[in-house]
């Protein structure tokens, strides 16, 4: 939860202040329940993030609390007076009557506070890009896009590794290409395996999670069809993958529903070693 919170004020780093301007403005209006609007529907939307990172649903990147900008942008609009309506040119025969409008001009003192707290949040939120641990693909896009010759720092050369290069995906999707294999015979999660599919010239070969069938055929893979299950360690994201999920042991072992035919270093760092099960042939 205090990860989520420093994304959200990374990227609307003065959203309480602006929050605290617009509640005590509407406040004295009495019209604070037009508040409930940005907080219900942006607020929804940070709170089911912030579940679903905390309960290992979803990963620690900055990008997915961008909600917060729209959120503190409704907050700026409530936190300054209200401008005035404009006579209608061409009023409905059921149009309300409506009190003239007044010349009376607001001060720009009332506004440059909370501009000033909005555009305070373009250098905080740049900076917070190109912090590895709260943007991982924004710092490495940035390793990658623009490079720091004299750079020495190991974690920079990681991320720009990582980012530039997918070799060892891209060489086991031109082998599973070797194999003609049918539709629906190969068994990946996309946590790891996306890069694997992207690579491939036959998607198809593939059943993902994102399959209505996906359930069912990973629960009775030799029943199905599927002669192969590409299988990542059970550690760090790996532990999300729904192979290592339904079946614990299947990256030492096999589960003793497949047999190891191949095992494949990663040669991008940070990235997982493969495992090329064969699946058994149903008992009869």
């Amino acid at each position: 939860m205090l990860f989520a919170a420093v994304c959200v004020l990374l990227l609307a780093p003065t959203v309480l202040p602006i929050a605290a301007w617009a509640a005590a403005r509407r406040w004295r209006r009495r019209c604070w329940h037009v508040l409930l609007v940005p907080l219900t529907i942006y607020g929804a939307a940070l709170a089911f993030q912030a579940f679903s990172y905390a309960t290992g649903s979803t990963f620690p990147f900055l990008r997915f609390y961008i909600i917060a900008i729209p959120l503190s942008s409704y907050l700026t609009m409530l936190a300054v007076p209200d401008g005035q309506l404009v006579t209608a040119k061409r009023r409905g025969k059921y149009a309300p009557e409506m009190p003239p409008p007044t010349r009376r001009r607001q001060s720009w003192a009332v506004y440059l506070p909370v501009a000033a707290a909005a555009a305070l949040a373009v250098p905080v939120t740049a900076w917070g890009m190109g912090q590895p641990k709260y943007a991982p693909q924004e710092y490495a896009l940035g390793a990658v896009l623009a490079p720091d010759p004299s750079s020495i720092s190991d974690r920079k050369t990681v991320e720009h590794r990582t980012a530039a290069s997918f070799s060892t995906e891209r060489h086991i999707a031109r082998y599973l290409g070797t194999l003609n294999l049918p539709e629906s015979s190969v068994i990946t999660d996309t946590v790891y395996g996306f890069a694997i599919i992207a690579a491939s010239r036959n998607p198809k070969t593939f059943v993902v999670p994102s399959d209505p069938d996906f359930t069912t055929v990973l629960n009775a893979p030799a029943e199905n069809g599927v002669r192969y299950l590409l299988a990542v360690p059970p550690v760090g994201r790996g532990l999300s993958d729904s192979l290592n999920l339904r079946y614990p042991t299947l990256y030492e072992t096999g589960a003793d529903i497949a047999t190891l035919q191949v095992e494949i270093p990663n040669d991008g760092d940070s990235q997982p070693n493969w495992r090329l099960y064969r699946v058994n042939e149903p008992v009869a």
